[in-house]
């Protein structure tokens, strides 16, 4: 008798537990009945619900085209929930082979989880900022009191609401910021024409370009007249290095600045937060032309020689025959820039090196010790694999003594691509009646 009631204790409690799923071994809705959306193998959802929820996705595809297929399954063991769900869009082929505008909602019980994955032809429709909305405020609530169907329901009627404003908007996305898309965007949450508030928002913006610029300028031209007055820096090419190291710390501070707003778009998952971080990034021009303004003018200055008299710049052309041939020719090519003072009283001149519009192109000569040297063509010698890495032998020729060599260089191994990745190459389902569309890797993940 005990033997009995403890066989029949396991079966019930293996019942309640449901089963652990595979990809190929979760059931296609349309195998059953060609109007279904919903998969339901281990009843998370009563019949009542799944018949509102197969209505609602019924009327989307008959309206708008788009397949949203939904699975809700007890456990898929230690599968990845974003793997899984990538693999089971591919299986099913959810979404029109010719738009690919197919979404997948996976739940999984155990895991309390729940998954968004788009096609190719929803991302635009349903971004993963989006998604993730949807998820936080219309289903995680409801799973959080246990109201599975509830959840469900909500995430599926609003991202058939999206879907459809998408589409009645004449292909922009909905002026709501929970709809996505540009307009969602760029205007996250306002009510209003959309002219009105596009030229909010450009207002906006434009403050915080002037704000951010006029400060960039204003540290700039401060730096440059500290460095003007310091005597310490006694020539001008000392002037020109301090006033690029502020530069460099200024350009720091604004790349902290731009990370925090980067931090803060993916915090609060309002894009609105990007539209901010381009004036700040458009600021730095006028701050790099001022730099570029004063260092011409340090450039210039003219300066005191030993014997007294003033040491003057002399022009581009009268310059040459005071520097030597390399020299000269460093500047044809503009490897390296040189300005050539020239004292009136003794004759004494002084040459100041800067490095040249195509430095970067160049470096020097083992032999002549002109800045020259140029990378050629390379040609392979062992291809890398995943495992190892390859060779390759480049080709260098200094363009002044035309000295040549050849150095091997290693190639990066490769690396494998992820088998959680989009599989927008992937193959298209043969098995049941969606219509064969592809992921493409986007959507969104929550848990509760």
């Amino acid at each position: 008798m005990k033997k009995y009631l403890l066989a029949v204790l396991l079966s019930v409690s293996a019942a309640l537990a449901g089963q652990e799923y595979d990809v190929e071994a979760v059931p296609n809705p349309k195998t059953a009945d060609a109007a279904d959306f919903v998969s339901n193998p281990d009843r998370i959802l009563d019949e009542r619900a799944v018949a509102q929820i197969n209505s609602v996705l019924q009327s989307l595809e008959a309206n708008n085209g788009a397949e949203v297929a939904v699975a809700l399954l007890q456990s898929i063991g230690n599968h990845d929930i974003k793997d899984f769900a990538v693999r089971l869009f591919a299986e099913w082929g959810v979404g029109k082979r010719d738009r690919d505008n197919g979404l997948l909602i996976l739940f999984v019980m155990d895991q309390r989880v729940v998954t968004f994955e788009t096609g190719y032809g929803l991302e635009g429709v349903l971004p993963d900022a989006i998604c993730k909305r949807i998820q936080m405020q219309e289903m995680i609530p409801f799973f959080k009191d246990g109201d599975y169907a509830a959840g469900i329901l909500a995430g599926v009627e609003r991202v058939a609401a999206v879907i459809r404003s998408e589409e009645n908007s004449g292909g922009e996305q909905a002026v709501s910021g929970e709809t996505g898309g540009i307009r969602g965007i760029i205007f996250p949450g306002e009510t209003g024409g959309a002219w009105s508030k596009m030229l909010a928002w450009l207002l906006r913006m434009a403050a915080v370009f002037l704000f951010m610029a006029t400060a960039a300028w204003a540290w700039m031209t401060i730096a440059a007249a500290r460095i003007g007055r310091n005597k310490d820096l006694k020539t001008n090419q000392a002037r020109c290095r301090s006033l690029e190291a502020h530069q460099k710390n200024m350009t720091t501070l604004f790349q902290v600045i731009l990370v925090g707003g980067f931090i803060l778009l993916l915090i609060s998952l309002n894009w609105g937060f990007f539209f901010f971080l381009i004036p700040v990034l458009l600021s730095l021009i006028p701050a790099g032309r001022c730099v570029k303004a004063h260092v011409r003018k340090f450039r210039q200055q003219p300066f005191t020689c030993d014997c007294g008299g003033t040491m003057r710049l002399l022009s581009e052309e009268d310059d040459n025959k005071y520097l030597n041939p390399t020299r000269d020719f460093e500047e044809k090519i503009r490897s390296a820039d040189y300005d050539v003072f020239l004292c009136d009283a003794c004759r004494r001149t002084a040459v100041f090196a800067y490095g040249g519009s195509k430095s970067r192109m160049y470096e020097r000569c083992p032999k002549c010790n002109t800045r020259a040297m140029k990378r050629g063509k390379s040609t392979v010698i062992t291809r890398a694999t995943c495992q190892t890495e390859g060779r390759k032998r480049v080709e260098y020729a200094c363009k002044y003594c035309r000295h040549t060599e050849n150095r091997v260089v290693s190639i990066p191994r490769l690396e494998r691509s992820s088998s959680g990745s989009s599989s927008g190459g992937g193959s298209r389902s043969s098995g049941g009646s969606f219509g064969g569309g592809r992921s493409g890797g986007g959507g969104a993940t929550s848990r509760w």
